[in-house]
């Protein structure tokens, strides 16, 4: 048994790890064509790398839904988007000693409407099961706000510089399959040697998803926060983050859609879900106050997120 739990872990982080790097690959890929159609920061950020950064959980979310274990999905976008508000945003702030928000990001209404996109999901959920008819309307709300927001975008927000993706066309569509490939086989191993770990340790999948691949599936974005706070781009971080946990509620979608379904730990699920709306309560509030994350919010943030990891530990435990 010990055999099976240290291969299973071996291939988990290596597709993990090809996760994140297959979904790197796409997000430069992605990027160079916004680039190159004249795209702003603000939607290169939101729209683009943040669509393009959740790919895993996409791709994870399809793969699991087909598994018939939707609930591995579910614990993977809730425990990702605990991730990005407090451990990905917290990390950033930090490294950058504090991150100024620019007016098409800083904006409290905006962020207030983002913020309820995220938590739409939960509100669907609340009988613990989804219908495709609450699938199709978590996608349709998910598009519709894609369009307004790109239709909102302020008309002086500056392109993103073309240094950062100076590189022609052709190199950028074989790069763009060559990590959708990647991100196609990752996903399957993901799911695979997930399931089977979740078995052999007798711990719900869901946890799995909360716990293991929250962190995996959100590589991109990590990746990412060391590149923009290299090039000074630290708004397309912010950007990255919001549109990535928006994301998060059009894979809800595109797994209730695949295959309806019932949660089967629902307790587990409901606990993630508060960390995550409390998550999302500071995030708001830190990023509202004088249109700022300053170091010390940023610790608090990193603070939460190692409360939440404990905490379901000791729900594991027990």
């Amino acid at each position: 048994m010990i055999l099976n739990i240290l291969l299973y872990s071996l291939i988990l982080m290596g597709s993990l790890f090809v996760l994140g790097k297959s979904a790197h690959y796409v997000v430069i890929a992605i990027t160079r064509l916004g680039h190159r159609l004249g795209i702003s920061e603000f939607i290169t950020g939101f729209v683009i790398l943040g669509i393009a950064t959740s790919f895993p959980e996409i791709f994870v979310g399809i793969q699991a839904s087909l598994s018939q274990t939707p609930q591995l999905s579910l614990g993977n976008v809730f425990g990702a988007n605990i991730v990005l508000l407090t451990l990905v945003a917290g990390l950033a702030a930090i490294l950058n000693h504090g991150i100024n928000l620019k007016h098409d990001l800083g904006h409290s209404n905006r962020l207030l409407q983002i913020i309820l996109l995220i938590i739409a999901p939960l509100v669907v959920l609340i009988d613990a099961s989804l219908s495709r008819p609450e699938a199709l309307f978590l996608g349709v709300l998910f598009g519709s706000y894609t369009v307004y927001l790109i239709h909102q975008a302020p008309k002086d927000s500056p392109p993103v510089e073309a240094h950062l993706m100076n590189h022609r066309l052709v190199h950028t569509l074989l790069l763009s399959l060559a990590g959708t490939i990647g991100l196609i086989v990752a996903s399957r191993l993901v799911v695979f040697s997930a399931l089977k770990m979740a078995t052999l340790l007798s711990i719900p999948p869901v946890v799995v998803g909360v716990l293991m691949l929250a962190i995996g599936t959100n590589l991109p974005e990590i990746i990412l926060v060391f590149t923009a706070i290299r090039k000074h781009h630290t708004n397309l971080i912010i950007g990255d983050i919001l549109g990535s946990a928006t994301t998060n509620t059009l894979v809800v979608a595109i797994v209730g859609l695949i295959k309806p379904f019932t949660i089967r730990e629902p307790q587990t699920l409901q606990i993630t879900a508060v960390f995550m709306l409390v998550a999302l309560g500071l995030f708001f509030w830190f990023t509202k106050t004088k249109n700022k994350l300053s170091l010390t919010e940023a610790w608090l943030l990193l603070a939460f997120y190692v409360s939440f990891v404990v905490s379901q530990i000791v729900l594991l435990v027990r």
